[in-house]
């Protein structure tokens, strides 16, 4: 007899009131990772940070409907540079990195079987039933039995940059997220949620920590290898001594699988579980949850909504491991260079530029753009590796930006004639001085006649010819000044100087 199809299954778990939230966000099971491979991985949570930093490279792909349509969401550049945010500002504390490379879309294909998720009693398995119908959107909308294929049919039509992480976008699905080596899927509201965090440690090697009794992935709760149980903490579950051995946050055989007592009560707002909550191991034994509040706020569990999202270092330290060990996924990566280069806008070798036209840098880091020297000495940016310019560190000299910005302040995030890059997250040495020698178009003197910062001030306007001078402000007079240089983008460059008798 087969019986329970899948809404009915979610109605029954949203009825609870133990908060399973997310429960079935995400498709992937563990066995349908590489198995564990036996390593015991460090849990030093400062490890990752002396290895070189590994960088990614990005691509989003919009997935519509076969009309064309997107389910009424809005798909935008600014909607993909806020996931590669939300990405930077979380993985980079691991020495992990993400470089935009742009977006494309493509209409799905009409006309496709509709499947439908049933249970199997006879078979005690979830299997997809062929309905006999036909899906009127395409994988604009993805259920649970069409993802792997759609894997599958991207492939063939070619919607895929062979050298980067591609995150597919539906407007919806049954589902948050699912991974499969270099190809993400994560419908539109989840761009910026944790489960695209836990969807990429997939791709990055790692498997959910809860047990789930999935055929090798069943672990006991013991920790000591000399102890009177069998110990299988390496090589069970995801493979991790620091994780848990659970399986009672997730869809644990219990009761008659809808037993409130065979859920713990989670509150999501403290990431933690009641007193009285319990778990369970593949033996049913260790009652208690280890380190509880761990269990369920990291992103490897049943990836609930916590306020205080995290992996345990042993997570870390065995995604960089695998990264480092993974032909596919070095094929996808690049160098460090390449998050001081633009996604967008032009460098001119000189030539007069359009402030709108400057290069564009993705958001997600703190940026600070610091004046640089010699004039003309760098008409095109240098390279990365050049670092023999002069920078000026501060005062009126420089410009940033947080890696908090806005969305709306995206487009501003802008690379300048005469200045050179510092990303705060990666190193303090600035990178790429961009001076083409172009002087100003003129300007302005602004004496301080108090010889403080008052509105008590004489303005003076000055020529190119002036302005430009060498020797300009060893000329003036002692007394305090703001000299303004305009430029022919529009933008100008403010310095207050102090002149002294000399």
């Amino acid at each position: 007899m087969k019986s329970k199809i899948i809404t009915l299954l979610l109605l029954n778990v949203t009825l609870l009131a133990f908060g399973q939230a997310n429960i079935m966000d995400c498709v992937v099971k563990n066995s349908d990772l590489p198995p564990p491979d036996g390593v015991v991985y460090s849990s030093d949570p400062n490890l990752y940070l002396y290895g070189d930093p590994l960088v990614f490279n990005v691509f989003y792909w919009q997935v519509r409907d076969p009309n064309g349509g997107f389910g009424g969401q809005e798909f935008s550049q600014t909607k993909v540079l806020e996931n590669i945010a939300y990405l930077n500002k979380f993985f980079n504390q691991y020495n992990i990195f993400f470089k935009y490379r742009g977006y494309d879309g493509f209409d799905t294909p009409a006309n496709l079987p509709l499947y439908e998720l049933t249970y199997d009693e006879e078979l005690e398995q979830w299997v997809c039933e062929d309905t006999g119908q036909l899906d009127p959107n395409g994988y604009g909308f993805i259920d649970r039995c069409q993802y792997s294929q759609f894997g599958s049919w991207v492939e063939s039509q070619g919607y895929k940059v062979s050298n980067a992480i591609n995150i597919y976008v539906p407007y919806g699905s049954q589902f948050g997220g699912a991974s499969f080596g270099s190809k993400v899927i994560l419908k539109i509201d989840k761009l910026t949620d944790s489960v695209v965090f836990h969807e990429l440690a997939h791709s990055f090697g790692l498997a959910h920590t809860r047990s789930n009794m999935e055929l090798y992935s069943s672990e006991r709760a013991t920790r000591d290898p000399n102890g009177p149980f069998y110990y299988n903490a390496d090589t069970a579950a995801d493979g991790l001594v620091q994780t848990a051995a659970h399986d009672v946050f997730y869809d644990r055989v219990c009761g008659d699988g809808n037993d409130p007592a065979c859920y713990p009560t989670i509150n999501s707002e403290a990431c933690s579980v009641d007193q009285y909550s319990m778990e369970t191991d593949y033996d049913g034994r260790y009652t208690k949850p280890h380190i509880a509040w761990g269990d369920v706020v990291n992103l490897m569990s049943s990836a609930y909504l916590c306020t205080e999202n995290y992996f345990f270092p042993a997570q870390v330290n065995k995604m960089r491991s695998y990264i480092e060990n993974s032909y596919t996924l070095q094929g996808l990566m690049t160098d460090v260079a390449a998050l001081y280069e633009p996604y967008a806008g032009i460098y001119t070798d000189g030539t007069p530029q359009v402030a709108t036209g400057s290069p564009l840098f993705q958001p997600g880091f703190d940026y600070q753009f610091l004046n640089c020297y010699p004039d003309g000495g760098y008409p095109l940016p240098s390279d990365y590796y050049d670092t023999s310019f002069i920078y000026t560190d501060g005062g009126f000299w420089w410009y940033g930006f947080s890696k908090d910005i806005d969305p709306s302040n995206y487009y501003t995030i802008r690379h300048k004639d005469r200045y050179a890059i510092r990303i705060e997250q990666i190193e303090q040495q600035p990178r790429k001085c961009w001076n083409t020698g172009q002087g100003a178009i003129g300007g302005t003197l602004v004496k301080f006649n108090d010889g403080v910062l008052n509105t008590n001030v004489t303005i003076q306007p000055q020529d190119s010819t002036a302005i430009n001078n060498p020797q300009f402000i060893n000329n003036l007079q002692p007394g305090l000044y703001n000299v303004i240089k305009t430029y022919q983008s529009g933008e100008t460059q403010e310095n207050i100087v102090q002149k002294n008798n000399n």
